[in-house]
């Protein structure tokens, strides 16, 4: 909604003249604007200096498209009405009918010649095509299952605006790490409430590091860290009981460890 609303009120997506107010209004939130505009910021949608993230990548080129298609238009309707002028007139016996206004365009230079294999444009790839899939039956033959599972899951949970970075690195990630180990990686920024696409590629760059690749190898980088988190709190009970003066006992430290998951 605010990137539809961008177009006609901040066509070059830089949003830092705009009232927070506006943003907010623009997008139906009707709660505490900073704490939108903050939320998007986090989120990855929108950059530090309140422009909206990878705007000329999916908005620029539209508008571009969109101004050249209003332009031919507007040629081609005086083009249009400058010849029904000159029919008018050659019924009427007017005389020479008015030639059509000419193009001011500056001639288009030749393009260079292509080699054979540039001679198309590259197809997009798998990832560009299981994102644009999602929601989308007629698309989703030939899309290959496990890489559908994530694009699902991470633009109907985490994020439906992705950038195309983080479209193509997710796809990466597929190549060699199972679909159910991303998903369970995302299940967890969410319960972390951390959804950026930089705490998410983090995860994933530490199950890489580490040889996770499957929910196997998953469950036993788990369960170490369990048993690892039981002989610290072991040795913090044995250091409290030599510790604790007689007739009484000195609590346990209540720090808690963060999962292995993460990169705290």
């Amino acid at each position: 909604m605010l990137w539809l609303w961008s177009i006609d009120n901040a066509p070059d997506g830089d949003l830092s003249k705009v009232d927070v107010e506006d943003i907010a209004a623009a997008c139906e939130w009707s709660k505490s604007a900073e704490t939108f505009v903050a939320a998007m910021k986090e989120a990855g949608l929108m950059d530090p200096d309140m422009k909206l993230h990878d705007w000329d990548e999916y908005t620029g080129q539209l508008m571009e498209k969109r101004e050249d298609r209003r332009k031919k238009d507007r040629e081609r309707q005086a083009r249009y009405r400058a010849k029904k002028a000159a029919q008018r007139a050659a019924q009427k016996g007017q005389g020479t009918p008015p030639a059509p206004p000419p193009s001011h365009d500056p001639p288009e230079p030749p393009e260079p010649p292509q080699r054979p294999e540039e001679a198309r444009d590259a197809p997009p790839s798998k990832a560009m095509l299981a994102a644009a899939a999602v929601g989308r039956l007629d698309k989703a033959a030939g899309v290959d299952p496990g890489l559908g599972k994530v694009m699902d899951f991470y633009l109907n949970r985490i994020n439906a605006t992705p950038s195309a970075t983080s479209i193509e690195e997710l796809g990466a990630f597929v190549e060699d790490i199972q679909p159910e180990v991303i998903i369970k990686a995302m299940e967890y920024a969410l319960d972390e409430h951390k959804t950026a696409w930089s705490y998410i590629r983090g995860t994933l760059r530490a199950y890489r590091s580490r040889g996770i690749r499957t929910l196997a190898d998953l469950q036993r980088a788990n369960d170490e860290y369990e048993r690892s988190k039981q002989r610290q709190e072991d040795t913090r009970n044995a250091k409290n009981r030599r510790a604790a003066p007689r007739g009484g006992t000195r609590p346990p430290d209540t720090d808690p460890l963060k999962g292995f998951h993460t990169d705290d």
